[in-house]
């Protein structure tokens, strides 16, 4: 594989970050109140409506933290360099995929590897990060890269679990994804949290582009404001809250 990965050890935390070589994609996010949703979905449907080859579906997405809560603490410390492991389903109770999300500000670099399909019914929890394996012999050395990266940071295991109803659109290279009804669960197995599932208050609309910067023209009727915005973290302050 041509991507490298470079290390840094920071003495005072034990944190170890991880910079996983190469860009994905600018990501940009907007915050959608109940009571503006219809109005965003009319919108979004009417000026770039049917051209997803996947309209809508669930997203369904098991967090991997460390027993500190590395990736949780780089989000609350509003860290401009963050890193999430997570497997991801859409829907079914499988989850056949092992992603690697790293951000610095608005930029994305990330790693998906296809995995043979592990299950949600199990009540001992969720397999190991390390225990997945790649579902074809192609995906077989980007798996090797995600465990490389997986093991600077040590013992991972399940955080948090997110589900949602997400619809897409395009806009010529523009990837448009609104995110609903977001919910947060705790992991049997997993780190223990207050509360066994919530419901985050908000939706959001979330804009995909190799531009430093989106024009949509649509975007000035939607008139949302942009915020960053981590279903991971969120779902965590929440189960975790006392209220």
């Amino acid at each position: 594989m041509s991507g490298r990965v470079q290390k840094k050890e920071h003495l005072n935390t034990g944190r170890v970050e991880t910079h996983l070589a190469g860009f994905s994609y600018y990501e940009y996010k907007y915050l959608v109140r109940d009571g503006e949703l219809s109005q965003v979905q009319d919108l979004l449907n009417h000026f770039v409506g049917g051209l997803d080859p996947y309209p809508e579906g669930v997203v369904d997405s098991i967090y991997y933290d460390t027993l500190d809560q590395v990736g949780y603490q780089q989000c609350v410390q509003g860290l401009a360099e963050k890193v999430k492991f997570r497997i991801r389903g859409y829907g079914d109770g499988s989850y056949r995929q092992l992603h690697i999300k790293k951000k610095n500000l608005c930029s994305v670099s990330k790693v998906k590897v296809g995995i043979i399909p592990v299950y949600d019914a199990s009540p001992a929890g969720f397999t190991s990060i390390s225990s997945l394996k790649p579902n074809a012999a192609q995906q077989r050395e980007k798996m090797e890269y995600c465990l490389y990266i997986k093991n600077t940071f040590g013992t991972m295991i399940p955080s948090v679990r997110i589900r949602y109803y997400r619809y897409r659109f395009r806009y010529l290279d523009y990837r448009l994804t609104l995110d609903t009804y977001i919910e947060a669960f705790s992991v049997p197995g997993g780190i223990p949290r207050q509360k066994s599932e919530t419901v985050l208050p908000h939706h959001v609309l979330e804009i995909k582009t190799k531009e430093l910067r989106p024009t949509i023209p649509m975007m000035g009727l939607i008139k949302l404001p942009q915020i960053s915005y981590s279903k991971f973290m969120l779902g965590i302050a929440q189960l975790d809250s006392e209220s």
